[in-house]
This record gives C-alpha cells, structure tokens and sequence, in this order.
C-alpha cells in the first residue's frame, strides 16, 4: 500500500477510534480494553482468594509483621524485678548459689513486699531446704514449676512431665510458646497435667495474689502477652544491692527474682525488640497484662478475609477507574490508612494481621499494573502498525501519545484553522442531473478538495453535502497552520478549473477560513463518536464561507493576522454576521 500524507493518516485515525466499537472488524484488537473492567475483577478476586487459602492453610503464618505493633508504653511501678546479673554473680559467687541467699533475702529486705516471685528452679534437694521453706512460710511467695514436655490438643495445653520445685510452697508454671520464627509471643495461662498436678502459670499466680482475687483470662489454650516495653523497662535493683536495702523499699511491690546475665541462658526473643529479654522481664510484662487486664487478641480470620478482599478490589479498580498516578496513590493511602488502623486496634487489644492485608495491595498493585501495561502495550503495538501503513512511526506515536485507553483521542482546547468550501449553484447543477452523476462529480470533487487538505498537511473533518470541512493543527501540532490552510484553499480554487473540465461543468468553490481557539475531541453518544471541533471560532469560518462568492477565499481577522507577512491579502469591507453583535473585518486572500 502506498503511503499517505500525514493529513490522509489523520482521517483514517478519526474513522477508526470514532467507530472502532461498531467495528466487528476491529472488535478483537480492543477486545481486551472493553474488558479491563472483567480483569481488574478477575485479577482482585484471584489474589485475594488465593491469599486468604494460604492464610488459612498456616502459609506465612508467623506474625512477624504484626510485631511492629508493639511499642513502649509507661510500665507499672508496682513491679520490681531483683536482678540475678553479672555483679551479683562476682560478688557472691559461682552459680548455683546456697538457698540460704534467697531464703535471706526473702525474709528480711523483701518482707515487706504484697507478693514475691522466684524465677528460679528450686527442683533438686539441697542442703538449705529448711532454710528456704522456713523463710518461704507464710509469706506470699511463688516459686517456679517447669513442664519438660507440653503441647495443644483441642485447644487446651497438656503436659506430661513436670519439674516442680521441693520446698513446699505455691508454684506456678514459667513455660513459654515459641513461635516458628524463634519468638516468644504467648504461654499456656493453665497446662493440665496427665499423671502429673496441673498448674497455672506462674504470672497468674503472682496476679491472683497481688489482687486478691483470681484473674479472668480469656478462653483458650494460648494467653498473648501485652508487652508494655523492650528489655531494661521494668525498675530493676541487682540481687547484691537489694541485699541490703530496707524492708520500706519493697513495700506493696510485686517483686520478681530472677536471672538477667546473659551467663544464665534465660532469655528469649520479643515481638517488641531485636534484643532478648530475660525470662523474668517477660514475667514482668505477662503479670502487668493480667493486672491491667490489657489482654491481647488476634484479628478474627472472618474479618481478615473480608480486609482481603476489600483491598484486592479497592486496588484493582483505582488502577481500573483513575490514571496510574490516581491509582497508585489511593493503594498508597490504603496502605496507611490499614497501618493507622491497626495501631488503634493494638490500642483496643485487637492484633490486626499486616503481612497479608499489605500483600493484597502490593500483588494485586502489581498484577494488574502489569496486566494492563502488556495488553495496552500490545494494543498500541497493532495500532502502530496499522497506523505505520498511512505515515511515519514518528506521527504515529505522536498521535498514540494523545489517546486514551479507550483508543480515542483526547479532547482539549486548542488554537486552529477552519476551512470550509463548498461548489457555488451545485444545487440547481444536480437538479440538471441524473443520481449517479450527481454521485460522481461529488466524489470527483470532494476527492480532488481531499487530496490537496492533505497535501497541504490538514485534517478532513468530514463531508457536508458539496461542503467540505477541514481543520489544522489538531490533533498535530503545526506553527504554521494558518499559512498551511490558506494555501490549501488557493490550491482548491486553482484546481477547481481542472475538476470541472474532468467532469463537464463549470465549478467555482466558495472558500472561508478563520483561526482561533475550539474544542477539540470526540464528540457523539455511546453508539457513535465524530472526533471534530466546536466554538465560535467554527461558527465563523462557516459564516465567512457562505458569504464567499464562486473563486474567493474569504479570511478572518484572526487569520489574517497570523498570515499577512506570508500571503497576499485584501482587505475588504467589513460584514455582518448571524451571533455576532458587531460587523467583522473580512479579507480576501490572493494567489
């Protein structure tokens, strides 16, 4: 196929994305963009679907994200922890040490404490035994128990071997839930024994004494702890100065016993640091849970469905509805709007899960950005060629550039100029003959008017009886589009002699121009689209037409401004024209 001018490219590009949906021709090449709505819904629903099977089958399942949750918050002073560090260790020695230290220490500067905890493993006999139960003897004292070997069935924890401690005294168990990332989030508020007594937690029993009254958990088999601050939150006296602190100190305190050397091998990983925290500290923050009552839960897996999913959708359709930028940014506010809501669900007790929530943004963010960049890169790579066939691949990404999704050129207002010429008496000329022949001079003529718009780079907007129309400047940029559109019609008026010989009768063409701003786009209904331009600017080329006799080139003052160094004019008499309140300045253009 032979090249057209770029003017000739246009018009195909007008007939194409105005009727492209009525085309059945054309129906597989936007097939795919007249169904972005079915993949956007598609690519939401598979995500989220697929997301929320792998959320129930324990993928992904540690709650590592949700760790970011937690943050420092004022602990209770009422809690003391007596160290077991480094400098207790070198100045009383090797551990472990005689019972008669802690028999020592509780009966005399912690005597006056409403509770006291010791997280140390009393489970072999020993010498200081006596000592120990003798100090240990009607004080609220809780010693520490160990399950060796526990685990969940049916929701309640179970143990079978038991390490409790042999000096006669209350005991409650100090076991830990280590999750599959190595952290320690939760614990068995009561392990029930099979051939062995069943216990409750040491942090319970400390919290029922310290209240006066046993504390409500919630019902399961796993109590999350609200950790209130990292490692070194809690007040925190060494075992060696506490030797020799008065009674007064301690009073009413809930005071905690236990090892913080790293020596000792007591600590675990917490969702609130990277550092490990002593076991005794982890008691801390367990025991200010039950007392405060500021129990934890996760989001229930319903509602975490339903989050999902609404993501998945949300996402996809703002990447469906709005610009990338549009989109993009509402994914963006999604994400920390979910943030900021969460943290006030934390607030309230509820763990929202981030990972898979933030997942349902990001993928479907991804899937469906991709998706639709593939197929509207494909979709202009078929334009492309088709429009490669009509012009250079320079107009014809010039040209892609100012089309929408849709395949239609953008509408806007620009500067352009109109020309409007139609052949003088064709009227009673057609009455002389015969249809066909009517047909044939109009093709004839139009054909011949086309050819020149084109070859002076203008757009045929369309045909209106005998009338042509065309525009410049639209939807290319052209500098000279006023210059370029009065030489089209010289050229019109000087091949007009040729076509009416070619054709047997006499033409005369009246030709009328004007430049100046319209709206330019596709205008039409659902079914049908002319990409065209509107405004006064239009009106007035068409008024100046009809007043143009056969062989004149009737110009506006707009015009003439932008061609008067360029082309030959004359300046005629002013005229009155329909929606114009004051007579307009005419020129006629000279060859």
């Amino acid at each position: 196929m032979s090249h057209l001018s770029d003017g000739a490219f246009v018009v195909q590009m007008k007939r194409i994305t105005a009727n492209l949906f009525a085309s059945k021709h054309s129906a597989g090449m936007f097939r795919i963009s007249r169904n972005r709505l079915a993949i956007a819904v598609l690519v939401a629903v598979v995500i989220s679907v697929s997301l929320v099977g792998m959320r129930q089958m324990g993928v992904w399942s540690a709650p590592t994200v949700s760790d970011v949750l937690y943050s420092a918050r004022t602990p209770l002073s009422e809690i003391v922890i007596v160290a077991i560090d480094d400098r207790s260790l070198q100045s009383i020695g090797r551990w472990p040490w005689d019972r008669a230290v802690f028999a020592e220490l509780i009966d005399g500067p912690l005597s006056s404490a409403k509770v006291i905890g010791v997280d140390v493993s009393f489970f072999e006999p020993s010498a200081s035994d006596d000592a120990l139960e003798q100090a240990i003897s009607g004080k609220p004292v809780v010693l520490a128990s160990e399950y060796s070997e526990f685990k969940i069935v049916g929701g309640e924890a179970q143990g079978s071997v038991l390490l409790k401690p042999v000096v006669a005294s209350e005991y409650g168990h100090v076991n830990l839930f280590i999750d599959s990332d190595g952290v320690a989030r939760s614990l068995p508020p009561r392990i029930n024994g099979y051939g062995v007594p069943s216990t409750e937690a040491f942090a319970m029993k400390i919290a029922d004494e310290y209240l006066g009254s046993n504390v409500a958990v919630p019902d399961s088999g796993r109590m999350l702890i609200n950790f209130f601050g990292r490692p070194l939150t809690f007040e925190r006296i060494s075992l060696v100065d506490a030797r020799n602190a008065i009674p007064l100190m301690f009073r009413d305190k809930i005071v905690l016993i236990g090892a913080t050397s790293a020596d000792l091998h007591d600590e675990q990983l917490t969702p609130i640091s990277k550092d490990r925290m002593p076991g005794v500290e982890i008691q801390a923050n367990t025991i200010q849970t039950l007392v405060t009552g500021r129990f934890l839960s996760y989001l229930d897996p319903l509602w975490l469905a339903c989050i999902v999913l609404l993501f998945s959708f949300v996402t996809s359709l703002a990447l469906y509805r709005f610009r990338l930028w549009l989109g993009t940014a509402i994914a963006v506010a999604l994400f920390i709007a979910y943030l900021a809501v969460s943290v006030e669900l934390f607030e309230r007790g509820i763990i929202a899960d981030l990972l898979y929530p933030f997942l349902a943004i990001i993928l479907t963010y991804i899937a469906t950005t991709a998706i639709f960049y593939t197929t509207e890169s494909a979709q202009r790579r078929r334009v492309s060629v088709l429009f490669g066939r009509y012009v250079s691949p320079d107009v014809a990404d010039e040209i892609l550039k100012q089309t929408d999704a849709r395949g239609l050129i953008k509408s806007s207002k620009r500067t352009i100029s109109v020309l409007f010429a139609d052949i003088r008496g064709f009227t009673s000329m057609s009455e002389k003959l015969k249809p066909q022949q009517v047909v044939d001079m109009l093709n004839a003529y139009l054909g011949s008017m086309s050819e020149i718009v084109f070859e002076y780079k203008g757009t045929v907007d369309k045909y209106i009886g005998d009338c042509i129309m065309a525009i410049w400047n639209a939807p290319l940029d052209q500098a000279d589009h006023a210059v370029l559109a009065v030489r089209a019609a010289l050229a019109m008026q000087q091949a007009a002699e040729a076509v009416g010989k070619k054709l047997g009768a006499k033409l005369a063409y009246g030709i009328g121009i004007n430049s100046g701003e319209a709206v330019v786009g596709n205008i039409g209904g659902a079914r049908r689209l002319d990409y065209t331009v509107i405004g006064d600017t239009v009106n007035l080329a068409s008024r100046l037409c009809g007043a143009a006799e056969g062989g004149k080139v009737l110009i506006g003052p707009n015009t003439h401004e932008l061609i008067k160094d360029k082309v030959n004019v004359r300046k005629l008499a002013k005229m009155k024209f329909k929606g114009k309140r004051s007579a307009v300045q005419v020129y006629e253009a000279l060859p």
